[in-house]
């Protein structure tokens, strides 16, 4: 806690001011005031345009508007709020409680008390302003000098260092007026979707199962997919950017408008990475003015000279023949922020989201033969509210791009789910499936679902009716198989089924074809402790944001397996997808090689929290998670849901977590709210606060979702960490390192090994090179940090035992000692004088073993002596070749004797 304040003495300083005296109950919150100390200094928020920054005392300017306040009344008579209207933020006691400490300026609340001041007048002309909250007094330490910040004190409304004088300012800030309505959809937080299908699985139809089997994507569903029902629309795009909408290309998706002059970008791209606009790195200020749902510029901000930039694309495809008489949709991966999609110059639809996928039915406006697709994308939206992440931020269309074509019924969306039975020996797989007849007469099919086991050999089939689907209506049909000694995967054993899928109509010809990688596994919560297929869990994993230095958040897939080789390398086995979910493309490198997954959904208004409490944005909220769980629902490496960061707790996630449990029954994270979530879960606590935390008698794991800040050159305390929570903890079950990659990026016509970060390209406000916290470079280069991580959370612990012998214990949860061999090095002096490697004997999870190596041969009376050991790989894996390390020690077996060190 703070020392107490040296404070002034009693005595009074008079002041004349030529301005009449101004009593609490006539404040007028469109009026402008300066707030004085005793002494004739002022209240001043050093045009700081940053959430969280102190305010400060400083000699009066007459022109200086960041001495200017409005006092806004609270619904307590005599309170008020003290805004300032160049920032549109509050004067805040930093919700510390009652403690004498700084108070800073913070996103506005009017109903949150640690904003609110109860302003009384003094005999002598001055005034007490007493923060509600705590009840402490607004004021100022020692002498009162230029350039000390303000404080919350204890309340001696005597002391002049706790008085204010409030005088009336002639100065115009509140000209510069807050936007109030707008006839806008990116400016209205009920509009995030007009004529978008709803979420469903990843999947791709193929005209029938032989071409289905035939493809790359079969069994590896990242790769790029040959179906004669898609058609990829990634590539040179036509496209003109603007500063502002008004200056926007109105009428560029008519097919009669000529943009044949038009640069071309790539898509998916971020635009600026290829020299259109500004990159902007911050972390919690919102690099436009914070005035939800609205979109305004912000005086010194970048936005100021680019206040909402769009984005106008256009290319031509060619309809195949074959797509006569099908449905057609076109879909959106992932665009940053909001867009309209035009086909033939007609419009379509409008979608919010920048890390949902978005998917429009076109079928009522393509035609045979050439066609004409134009997407209009705002960099800023309403939505843009709920994206406040701790990254760059990027826009554009920034993934994948495709048509798909289906038949008149459709299989729509599938979801598959699985029971096991507590012995592990049967499970029940349960696929249901949602049918749409686009249609207008009755239509009558069946599913039929064949499972292969993890070699491709079919282990069951079944048929699932459809029964009758009126014209326009979809019907949801189930169907469920057992099976006997499932293989069950987890992020060590990645064991995938195939669940093929063919649709028929009633005749029994096979309209379309789609199949789904799929993983039986069990997840269950036992005593505050997570289990998976009946072992206890414990979750050692980074959060990892999408970055690549040179396409930025276009990430290719390339670079998404070298980073999930670097997890599996390094002995991480859980990831955090911080903060909005990852290309769908991802999800099925996880479930193949093998990570555990907290998936979580595109919220995060960091910078003004109150939205988390707001009716009008609770559709908003439910409408992100929704589609993130209806996407990845199928994917096993998905343990957990996770519905956003960083964004406080209040309604609107109560509404989320019933929406997404209504869904699938997976545990939810909230790191925000724990009281809706079905985990406890804490940010940077120190050991000693973990410690406290993990002792309460809370019924529910906890789980550290950032920890470990990774900034600079090295990570701290991560040992003792994990000594606490592998060892001692009572209901922990892991954390996440913050955080995997520095978030560096190119600079246009720069070299390409050159890194930047925030406020390189001028950007404003930013937050320098606090992107920079990663345990690999932005270029993926391995740093010190991970090398400690790969140490700390290995899997296999090697130890001193009775001479010639030493003790490993397994730590793995589903692998065998035999699978492993050891390599031991004898080092004399440092050289090394003898090695051998042969293999593990047998060893179950948890098991400890003592394997003799015949080191007491080699030791002399002179020298010191070192014994490396190396656990290695026997065979080849998915991620590693043979003889890649997981872990290793070193064993001193001889002091070097009378050194005289």
């Amino acid at each position: 806690m703070m020392q107490r304040l040296k404070i002034l003495g009693s005595a009074l300083i008079a002041l004349s001011f030529s301005a009449s005296a101004v009593v609490a109950q006539q404040f007028d919150p469109k009026q402008g005031y300066e707030i004085h100390t005793v002494n004739g200094l002022v209240l001043d928020n050093q045009e700081s345009l940053d959430t969280n920054t102190k305010i400060f005392i400083s000699k009066r300017e007459a022109d200086k508007e960041s001495q200017v306040w409005n006092l806004i009344p609270c619904e307590q008579e005599g309170c008020y709020t003290i805004t300032s209207p160049l920032t549109q933020m509050n004067v805040d006691n930093s919700g510390k409680g009652k403690v004498e400490c700084s108070v800073i300026q913070w996103s506005a609340d009017p109903k949150n008390p640690n904003q609110q001041w109860k302003i009384t007048a003094l005999p002598n002309g001055n005034y007490v302003l007493t923060n509600v909250g705590t009840g402490y007094n607004l004021g100022f330490p020692d002498a009162g000098l230029v350039g000390e910040p303000v404080f919350q004190l204890e309340p001696e409304a005597s002391k002049s260092n706790q008085q204010w004088q409030i005088r009336k300012s002639n100065l115009k800030v509140v000209a510069e007026a807050l936007k109030t309505t707008s006839h806008n959809d990116w400016e209205n937080e009920r509009i995030y979707a007009i004529n978008k299908e709803e979420g469903r699985a990843t999947f791709i139809p193929f005209a029938n199962s032989e071409e289905m089997k035939a493809d790359p994507a079969y069994t590896r569903p990242w790769e790029r997919t040959r179906s004669s029902r898609y058609l990829l629309l990634n590539g040179n795009w036509k496209f003109n950017w603007v500063k502002q909408p008004s200056e926007r290309p109105v009428d560029f998706y008519k097919t009669s408008y000529d943009v044949s002059g038009w640069k071309e970008i790539p898509v998916p791209s971020n635009w600026e990475m290829h020299g259109y606009g500004t990159p902007i790195y911050t972390n919690i200020t919102y690099p436009i003015r914070n005035n939800p749902p609205f979109i305004q510029g912000q005086r010194g901000y970048a936005v100021e000279k680019e206040p909402n930039a769009v984005g106008s694309y256009r290319r031509e495809f060619a309809l195949p023949a074959d797509w006569k008489d099908k449905e057609v949709f076109i879909h959106f991966d992932g665009i940053y922020s909001a867009a309209y999609v035009w086909i033939n110059g007609k419009k379509v639809g409008y979608s919010q989201g920048s890390s949902n996928d978005a998917e429009f039915r076109i079928t009522p406006y393509v035609k045979a033969g050439n066609n004409t697709v134009a997407v209009e994308v705002y960099r800023w939206c309403d939505g843009s509210f709920l994206e406040d992440q701790d990254m760059f931020r990027l826009s554009g269309i920034h993934r994948d791009v495709y048509l798909v074509a289906s038949p008149k019924v459709r299989l729509r969306d599938i979801h598959l789910t699985s029971q096991i039975s507590d012995r592990l020996d049967k499970a029940e797989l349960k696929v249901k499936t949602d049918v749409h007849n686009y249609g207008k007469k009755v239509q009558e099919a069946t599913v039929r679902v064949s499972l292969l086991n993890t070699e491709g050999k079919p282990v069951s089939s079944f048929i699932i009716p459809t029964g009758k689907i009126t014209g326009g209506q979809e019907n949801v049909c189930e169907g469920t198989t057992t099976i006997r000694d499932p293989r069950l995967w987890s992020a060590e054993t990645p064991s995938l089924y195939t669940v093929q899928l063919e649709l028929l109509d009633a005749a029994g010809n096979v309209l379309e074809a789609t199949s789904q990688q799929y993983g039986f596994r069990k997840i269950e919560i036992r005593n505050n402790k997570v289990y998976i297929n009946n072992a206890l869990i414990l979750f050692k994993g980074a959060n990892r944001h999408d970055i690549h230095p040179q396409f930025g958040k276009a990430v290719p897939v390339e670079s998404m397996i070298e980073d999930i080789l670097l997890f599996k390398r390094f002995n991480l086995n859980t990831i955090r997808t911080s903060h909005y979910p990852n290309d769908p493309k991802m999800y099925s490198l996880y479930d193949y090689y093998g990570l555990y997954v907290m998936d979580e959904a595109d919220i995060e208004c960091h910078g003004n929290m109150s939205l988390s409490n707001r009716e009008s944005w609770e559709g908003a909220y439910v409408d992100r998670m929704v589609r993130m769980v209806e996407r990845d629902k199928n994917h096993p490496s998905v343990i957990f849901w996770s519905m956003g960061n960083e964004s406080g707790g209040g309604r609107n996630f109560e509404a989320t977590y019933q929406a997404a449990k209504a869904i699938d029954d997976r545990y939810i994270h909230y790191e925000g709210m724990n009281d809706v979530a079905d985990m406890d879960s804490r940010m940077y606590p120190s050991i000693e606060s973990m410690i406290e935390q993990d002792e309460q008698p809370r019924n529910k794991p906890y789980f550290l979702c950032e920890y470990a800040h990774a900034m600079g050159n090295a990570i701290g305390n991560l040992e003792e960490y994990w000594d606490y929570i592998e060892h001692h903890s009572k209901r922990m079950i892991g954390g996440c390192i913050w955080d995997w990659v520095d978030q560096g990026i190119n600079m246009p016509g720069q070299p390409a090994d050159h890194y930047y970060f925030g406020g390189s390209f001028g950007d404003r406000p930013n937050d320098n090179d606090f992107c920079c916290n990663g345990i690999v470079t932005a270029d993926r280069q391995v740093t010190p940090k991970l090398w400690e991580v790969k140490k700390v959370y290995q899997y296999i612990t090697l130890e001193p035992n009775a001479e010639n012998s030493i003790g490993v214990r397994n730590r793995y949860v589903f692998l065998n000692l035999h699978d492993f061999n050891l390599r031991y090095v004898i080092l004399k002096d440092g050289v090394p004088i003898a090695e051998e490697e042969f293999s593990l004997p047998d060893g179950k999870p948890g098991e400890h073993r003592a394997v003799q190596i015949p080191y007491s041969r080699y030791l002399t009376s002179e020298g010191e002596y070192y014994l490396n050991l190396e656990i290695k790989l026997k065979k080849d894996c998915v991620w590693a070749k043979a003889g890649h390390i997981v872990a290793t020690e070193q064993l001193l077996l001889q002091k070097s004797p009378n050194t005289g060190l």
